[in-house]
């Protein structure tokens, strides 16, 4: 599999994010069936229970695996980089980490993802870091036109996932204020300190605000790029058939599994292409660094492939041993703080708001 994602030959008409983006589906779609697999073997040798055998769900234990191992890896790198060299990027780091424990503590104090509006949230902040990472992605990959204001078309890009959010969750609330389809369920809680009469009215309020941001967002395109908004579109079609995909791929999940497992998955395996494809275009390190030094790891293919792989295994190794030898017993506190599907959430929140740190 690595040998195939260091080919970096362009297939023709494709920009090097949209292959990568490919590349990092067909990793999601192989974890999946992979793990439907070993499901299969666990049910036929008899495992009483989804609760304590290895897979819980075929799709939710791979995004866990992938997930812890993969902010394993980040901090890693994070902490080890040249920026961390100041100590205002040590400031960062701390404070970005105590952001984080304020956030996990408000969101379990809220009812965490078993409650609708945290749930909600906390989707919707994995997803912004998510498509701003896609971004980079896209600048990173030599495929954004030079020229012009390069922040400002970052930001522009930008709006057009979270506007795309924004309508789903304004329709979201408009079911919700007119009681209609599934929405209906959260009226009470989402709508339910307002008068009754006002419950509608309210409930279009995220659609007006959605609609006046597409009219801002439409009026900066306008002004400051040439040819309008359909020559923007055109411009930048690789990341905006990214963002299409990444939403395909969100709506499939919530349609199929009810939950939006594949998308954290696909987060990790876009960070796994993006970071061996760019190896493999720059020239090798000369001399090269020593095998197993830390410098290989993060310099050279085999040396991350290490590194990730690595770190990915050792994280299975723990979730079989907690599966097989303790049947995944929550009393066993490390176990369960570190790998339990409970504690993963919270993982993620600490992962994206320590991902804010300035780059």
């Amino acid at each position: 599999m690595t040998a195939a994602l260091a080919i970096t030959t362009p297939a023709r008409g494709l920009t090097v994010t949209e292959r990568n983006w490919l590349r990092a589906l067909a990793i999601v779609v192989a974890s999946i069936l992979l793990f439907h697999g070993i499901e299969w073997l666990e049910r036929t040798a008899g495992q009483p229970s989804r609760e304590a055998g290895f897979v819980y769900h075929p799709a939710e234990t791979p995004m866990r695996m992938v997930g812890l191992a993969h902010f394993l890896v980040a901090i890693l790198f994070m902490s080890t980089s040249r920026a961390m060299q100041r100590p205002a990027s040590w400031g960062w780091l701390a404070g970005l980490l105590a952001l984080g424990a304020g956030l996990c503590w408000m969101f379990d104090d809220a009812g965490g993802v078993k409650a609708a509006i945290p749930k909600a949230l906390f989707f919707t902040y994995f997803l912004v870091h998510e498509f701003r990472d896609q971004a980079f992605f896209y600048e990173a990959n030599g495929d954004l036109p030079r020229g012009g204001d390069a922040a400002r078309t970052r930001r522009d890009l930008l709006g057009i996932p979270l506007l795309a959010l924004g309508v789903v969750l304004a329709v979201f609330s408009v079911g919700a204020g007119f009681r209609i389809g599934g929405a209906r369920r959260y009226t009470d809680q989402l709508l339910g300190w307002a008068p009754e009469s006002l419950v509608p009215v309210i409930g279009l309020l995220p659609l007006a605000l959605v609609l006046l941001g597409f009219a801002i967002w439409r009026a900066g395109i306008e002004r400051h790029h040439e040819g309008g908004l359909r020559a923007f579109l055109r411009t930048h079609r690789p990341l905006l058939v990214v963002y299409g995909g990444i939403l395909a791929v969100l709506l499939f999940d919530i349609l199929v599994n009810r939950r939006a497992y594949a998308i954290v998955t696909l987060h990790v395996a876009a960070w796994y292409v993006f970071v061996l494809a760019g190896q493999a275009r720059r020239p090798a390190p000369s001399p090269p660094p020593q095998a197993f030094s830390w410098s290989w790891m993060r310099s050279t293919p085999a040396g991350f492939n290490t590194l990730h792989l690595g770190l990915l295994g050792l994280v299975m190794a723990a979730a079989l041993v907690w599966a097989y030898g303790f049947g995944n017993d929550p009393a066993l506190s490390a176990f369960h703080l570190l790998l339990g599907k409970d504690a993963f959430p919270y993982w993620t929140i600490m992962h994206v708001t320590v991902s804010w740190m300035p780059r």
